[in-house]
Formats: C-alpha cells, structure tokens, sequence
C-alpha cells in the first residue's frame, strides 16, 4: 500500500510541480538536487535523433518533419 502511494505521489508530482503533500515549506528546506527520474524521457528523446544515423533520412520525412515543427510553433504563438 506505502509503494502504490508514493508511486501515485510521484506521478502527480511529475504533472504537477507544485504538488506537495508535506508541505511547501518542507520541500523549501530539503537541498536542491536534480531529479534523474524526470530527466529520463528528455534524455530518451534527444538519445534517439542519433537513430539518423542507422535509419537514414528522405525528403519526405525533412519536408514533414519541418511542416510539424512549424505547425507546432505556430500553435503554441498562438494559443499564448
């Protein structure tokens, strides 16, 4: 039951920063440190670009690959 609590706890934690069950104040007085497990999915993400490398590149995928980014851009200017 204590493992199925702080895995939901963790969960939240990682949607919503400022969730905290002790306290603010508690988490204020605890020593900065990174927290590896929500570095994981970015290093991931940025770990498999290097899969160009095996897989190769077309134009179709450049073309759709700057379409979605433009897209992605666009929406985020225009939803702010």
């Amino acid at each position: 039951m204590k493992l199925l609590k702080k895995t939901c706890t963790s969960f939240v934690q990682a949607i919503d920063s400022d969730y905290f069950p002790e306290g603010p104040e508690a988490v204020m007085n605890k020593p900065e440190k990174m927290e590896i497990g929500r570095a994981v999915p970015f290093l991931i993400l940025h770990l498999g670009c290097l899969g160009l490398i095996w897989v190769g590149w077309s134009p179709s995928a450049l073309i759709v690959s700057f379409a979605l980014y433009f897209i992605r851009i666009f929406s985020l200017n225009v939803l702010y």
